[in-house]
């Protein structure tokens, strides 16, 4: 079995373990003076083939580099050592040829998978013929991975809701290629932040790629679908729908606009009403003088009126579970910093509240 990993992700891996599992078959099974090929796939058929032509001699097993010539290496095994053949053929193929997936090679194995079952992964390449079987092969895809034949817009796309966002799937009218696009973020009021929080995400993350247009963060990816591999689509739908879900909030709060589905910014007041004067006179005074607050000054502040300081209650509690979801969210996104940000804003909206409710019963005692 093939010991290296891929940057394709899981469903990639696991096509070269099968890859590999029936390649070490095919060379067992090789006869004296048999031989075969493992071809790359080639779009110029005027160029001659790349890849390794396996020949079986009587005490040995023969590597040859193609396309042949003076200079083509040749490696030779004794049979005991047909693993190690197999080894340097995955090694060759991956690392020296540069193969991304086994899809991508034409070779006659012998053994092929069992046949594609409705609610089975699909793990042959398909080939289009074109965007109306594009679109067929992603209704399958939907049907077999998802596990319900998708709605579509009024322009074919297929819109997914991630999240309080929406990722679309289109295919392209003019080539074997899928698009996954997203709005992520509108009315942002704040560029500068927005260009920060972009190039962050996009220093981390590889495959999804988030931009800015003029008041709006974008996502996007694309994937070539010739052939398409649907463990790989797979992998980029949901890492893509992963990204979104875990970064839209996130976004929206810290770029001053709003997600597809309203909330970012205006959030908080959504959730607790108009920051109060006598709230915001609260945490001015908290951040000039960390832990003045006491119950007595805090009901003397307020006018000892408890409507008041109901309000003021409701509107940390609502804090709260915003600063927590907030954490969790960073924490989803591996931002430590943001995540413990978010976690002192918590702990002051609870620490803030349970003072509030010792101001409260003061008042309602006296």
């Amino acid at each position: 079995m093939s010991t290296s990993r891929s940057d394709w992700g899981p469903s990639a891996d696991h096509a070269w373990d099968d890859f590999s599992e029936r390649l070490g078959q095919r060379l067992i099974g090789l006869e004296p003076g048999q031989e075969f090929e493992v071809l790359l796939n080639v779009l110029d058929l005027e160029e001659q083939p790349k890849g390794i032509r396996f020949e079986r001699r009587c005490r040995s097993l023969r590597q040859r580099m193609l396309p042949e010539t003076e200079d083509s290496t040749v490696i030779e095994f004794a049979i005991a050592d047909t693993h190690d053949a197999l080894l340097q053929a995955l090694a060759t193929l991956r690392v020296d040829l540069d193969v991304i997936h086994p899809a991508f090679l034409d070779a006659d194995l012998g053994i092929e998978p069992m046949p594609t079952l409705a609610g089975v992964e699909l793990l042959e390449p398909c080939r289009p013929r074109d965007r109306e079987h594009l679109d067929q092969l992603l209704d399958l895809f939907f049907l077999t991975h998802v596990g319900d034949t998708p709605e579509r817009d009024e322009d074919g796309d297929i819109a997914i809701e991630v999240g309080e966002s929406v990722v679309y799937l289109r295919a392209s009218q003019d080539a074997p290629v899928i698009n996954l696009f997203c709005l992520v973020v509108t009315d942002v009021s704040d560029q500068d932040a927005a260009l920060y929080e972009v190039n962050e995400l996009n220093r981390r993350i590889d495959g999804v790629n988030f931009f800015v247009v003029n008041d709006r963060i974008h996502a996007s990816a694309a994937l070539i679908a010739m052939p398409l591999l649907f463990d790989l689509l797979n992998h980029v739908f949901r890492s893509m729908c992963e990204l979104v879900a875990s970064n839209d909030r996130q976004l929206a709060r810290r770029t001053g606009g709003r997600t597809w589905a309203g909330q970012g910014s205006e959030a908080q007041d959504d959730s607790g009403g108009d920051l109060h004067p006598v709230m915001l006179s609260i945490l001015q005074l908290d951040a000039d003088r960390p832990g003045w607050m006491r119950p007595k000054t805090v009901a003397k502040i307020c006018g000892h009126d408890p409507e008041l300081v109901l309000e003021l209650i409701k509107w940390n509690e609502c804090q709260e579970m915003a600063w927590r979801d907030a954490r969790d969210d960073a924490r989803l996104a591996e931002d430590d910093d943001e995540a413990d940000v978010c976690e002192h804003e918590r702990a002051h909206a609870e620490r803030t509240k349970k003072i509030l409710r010792k101001a409260l019963k003061r008042i309602l005692e006296v």
